[in-house]
């Protein structure tokens, strides 16, 4: 138990490794919804990103205030700048991956995510010092293979520059939500899961909001359909799947975290197939699809996962 200075206190037993497994599983599953309520919202990529994350942070400002509100306390004036570090990556993630989405297409974008767990290895190993041991390793190559098999088969010789640039986009993404799991991982150290969502997603809607004014991208009059259909992003992927990833960044390593993440291209897909009418090749999600998900199995058996200990009511019951 680590004690003093807004460190968190271990008040019950932590979670077991499978339930947060399954909890993980859940936020994978509604963060792969993103791309299908980002396309069903049909305007600008950065308006769609500021209403959702600050429709998000007005949600866990609100949960945090009625269920956690001494958990503010916790926020020393040492943790603002990786809180503001935080914010920055998501809020960079969410711009540039959503916008990529109207330049290419889901499978495609979904592609440049199959790169997060490279990123994250590396910068958990610099810059939380993070040991990365040899199943670990094979999980991300398997992870990496099996995605890029997955989404190789969208790929179809139809090259243009709008689609390369859209590919650049969702790269760039990807590498900011990456920065977000290895900041999260440290900040969440010291920072309670609630009060840590409701700060980083109003920095990040702060930024966004600020990019969208000054990009002129359209906030007001747009129709209903778009405002409900940001609304479920906000909810579910957001408020949802993002809270859940950042509660298990307490407790499992920034790089079992984002192999867990490996599953949602996969998902992804097959939602796009349903809900918005693109085919994907079978004969590469299938396949890469199982591999995809044994690769999440390595991730959750292997050994180099550290455990925090954490206040056992921070987390999903």
């Amino acid at each position: 138990m680590r004690k003093g200075g807004g460190a968190l206190e271990k008040r019950e037993q932590r979670p077991s490794h499978f339930r947060v497994g399954a909890w993980v599983g859940v936020g994978v599953t509604a963060l792969a919804l993103t791309p299908i309520f980002a396309r069903l919202a049909d305007t600008h990529p950065i308006a769609i990103s500021a209403h959702r994350m600050l429709i998000a942070a007005v949600i866990m400002l609100a949960f945090a205030g009625l269920r956690a509100r001494r958990q503010f306390a916790d926020i020393r004036r040492k943790d603002v700048p990786l809180l503001a570090l935080a914010g920055f990556f998501l809020a960079m993630s969410f711009g540039f991956w959503i916008t990529s989405l109207s330049e290419t297409s889901v499978a495609s974008s979904e592609l440049a995510l199959t790169t997060i767990p490279l990123f994250v290895a590396v910068g958990a190993h610099y810059f939380l010092g993070d040991k990365v041991g040899r199943l670990t390793v094979l999980a991300v190559a398997m992870s990496l293979f099996a995605d890029a098999f997955i989404t190789a088969g969208d790929w179809t010789g139809s090259w243009s520059a709008r689609r390369i640039q859209g590919d650049i986009h969702a790269l760039i993404g990807a590498a900011g939500f990456a920065g977000y799991l290895v900041v999260g991982r440290r900040a969440r150290e010291r920072i309670h899961s609630l009060s840590y969502d409701a700060v980083v997603f109003s920095i990040a809607g702060a930024l966004l909001l600020a990019f969208a004014v000054a990009s002129g991208a359209p906030l007001l009059g747009l129709p209903g359909e778009t405002y409900f259909w940001i609304g479920m992003g906000a909810i579910i992927p957001q408020a949802v799947g993002y809270s859940i990833i950042n509660w298990a960044l307490g407790h499992w390593s920034s790089t079992n975290v984002a192999l867990a993440l490996a599953a949602r291209p996969t998902i992804a897909i097959l939602f796009a197939f349903i809900a918005l009418g693109e085919t994907p090749r079978w004969a590469t999600v299938i396949p890469g699809g199982a591999l995809a998900l044994f690769a999440v199995y390595l991730a959750v058996k292997s050994n180099d996962a550290p455990w925090d200990d954490e206040d056992a009511s921070d987390h999903p019951r």
